[in-house]
């Protein structure tokens, strides 16, 4: 199972949480709606459950990103005919940024293309 796939459940289950604590929530009829009252014990869940959700669809997109960026350097490569150098590379700024280094990077490519 690839981390996007471990990614993708974990919020599934995020979500399935949300759910229920939706409708907890429903059945006490505090008058006020879900994630409105900091001191409202289900409100305070739902808020977590709410905010590891975002940091899930984050590590998603990142990962979405980075499955953009080596798809990006590969079709240079193919066009090239050869790996690409640093600055022939479009997204360098980007990558150097995201990974480290080009080393890493290459390293990085090399491991997501050699599964």
């Amino acid at each position: 199972m690839t981390i996007q796939n471990e990614i993708q459940n974990d919020r599934k289950k995020i979500l399935r949480l949300l759910v229920e604590v939706h409708s907890q929530h429903i059945t006490l009829n505090d008058n006020h709606s879900i994630g409105d009252n900091k001191n409202c014990k289900i409100c305070q869940i739902f808020i977590q459950l709410n905010e590891s959700d975002n940091i899930l669809r984050e590590k998603l997109k990142l990962i979405q990103e980075d499955k953009n960026f080596i798809q990006d350097f590969n079709n240079l490569r193919r066009s090239l005919g050869r790996l690409p150098q640093e600055k022939e590379y479009k997204n360098k700024i980007e990558v150097i940024e995201r990974f480290g280094s080009w080393n890493n990077f290459l390293n990085k490519t090399q491991n997501y293309f050699n599964r």
